[in-house]
């Protein structure tokens, strides 16, 4: 029988598409990011903006507080603008894991 180990466990960090707006929504819909998942749920991603109605499309990374405090929030919409999605989605992926690298260090790494 395996035995439960207390402190944290390895983080389980995925990407996924954006859905496709339905509907009358689909006709002006803005490119589709990336969300990315802490254990299954949803703490952000790499999304798109326009500074205004017609001009171009620059691209952010946003994540959420974690409810445990793993990853703090972080908006690069006003201070970091990225000129395409795979740009933003790195940014966004090097930031959440340094901060799961940094909440590991300080919960004293995985258990088990």
């Amino acid at each position: 029988m395996p035995s439960a180990s207390p402190g944290p466990h390895k983080p389980v960090v995925r990407w996924r598409k954006q859905p496709s707006e339905q509907g009358h929504a689909r006709i002006g819909q803005s490119p589709r990011g990336f969300e990315v998942t802490l254990d299954g749920e949803c703490i952000g991603g790499a999304f798109s903006a326009r500074a205004s109605w017609s001009g171009p499309h620059y691209w952010y990374c946003y994540v959420s507080d974690h409810p445990q405090g793993r990853v703090p929030r972080r908006n690069t919409a006003s201070s970091e603008r990225y000129p395409d999605v795979e740009s933003a989605r790195a940014a966004c992926a090097a930031y959440v894991r340094q901060a799961l690298a940094e909440w590991l260090a300080r919960a004293g790494g995985l258990g088990g």
